[in-house]
């Protein structure tokens, strides 16, 4: 072994500073080379994260199709508590279908008009509304009371929106029976002296 100075600092050259071959894998070695073979690396990874990926992406499309449908009644909300405290609507069969009718030319075609339900209270003073109890989602009633002229109405829109695009609907699902989540406009106001 020789040693060269290159200015205060001394050179050792040995056998290790020999450029080599790459390492071959011997006869015992190759039943664990694959491990260590990097080409398809990029693929695997990309399997590992595509799944949470998609599960990803479908949850964000159903949240923001369940917004955009929570919107959408909110408007139907108020276009039929227009005709409820202007007394364009009375309290019988014909006033239903008529309430119903202007909610359901409000929702937009991917959006059942039957699955649509009313909670419609009233109360003479402001301190009343706070009584009425919570809306429950029933395929067969509708609450529909409208009050006198000059009383607050409360008009609730029950929506069940069905939960089926992600495998988040499983998640939200409280109970087996759940076909969906409940969605809710409500809206308040002071029904006009139109009598």
């Amino acid at each position: 072994m020789r040693l060269r100075a290159i200015g205060n600092v001394k050179i050792r050259r040995g056998p290790w500073l020999r450029l080599q071959a790459p390492h071959q894998p011997r006869r015992s070695d190759r039943k664990l080379f694959w491990l260590c073979d990097r080409r398809a690396s990029t693929i695997v990874e990309f399997a590992l994260v595509a799944p949470l990926f998609i599960l990803l992406l479908f949850g964000l499309l159903e949240t923001s199709l369940i917004y955009f449908a929570q919107e959408t009644l909110e408007t139907a909300g108020e276009a039929s508590l227009r005709l409820v405290v202007t007394g364009a609507v009375s309290d019988d069969v014909a006033g239903r279908s008529r309430l119903h009718s202007a909610a359901c030319a409000q929702l937009p075609g991917y959006m059942d008009c039957n699955a649509l339900r009313f909670d419609l209270s009233s109360a003479p003073t402001m301190s009343g509304v706070g009584r009425t109890p919570s809306p429950t989602y029933n395929a067969n009633t509708d609450r529909f009371a409208i009050g006198a002229p000059g009383d607050i109405v409360v008009l609730r829109l029950l929506y069940q929106w069905p939960l089926s695009l992600s495998p988040f609907s499983i998640v939200v699902r409280q109970a087996p029976s759940d076909h969906g989540h409940l969605l809710v406009a409500t809206r308040v106001a002071k029904a006009e002296a139109y009598r």
